[in-house]
């Protein structure tokens, strides 16, 4: 993983990994303006601290699914 210090960007590649995506996938994200970046160059960098800030935004909704899923079950009497 390349990380660039002074700011710890991170190339696209990098950052995907880190969310356990595609690169393409990624690009999406950037270009729904879901995450920022920056332009150095014709290649695209993401703030660290942007990216794992994304993660734990998207942990944080999975849970909150999970949650009323799980009370819609109970409410059912489905047995969880």
């Amino acid at each position: 993983m390349q990380i660039i210090y002074g700011g710890m960007q991170i190339v696209i590649t990098d950052a995907a990994d880190v969310l356990n995506v595609s690169p393409t996938y990624f690009a999406g994200l950037l270009d729904q303006g879901k995450i920022p970046f920056t332009l150095v160059g014709e290649d695209r960098r993401v703030r660290f601290e942007d990216l794992l800030t994304y993660r734990k935004q998207r942990q944080l909704e999975r849970h909150a699914a999970l949650n009323e899923l799980v009370d819609q079950a109970q409410e059912l009497d489905m047995g969880y």
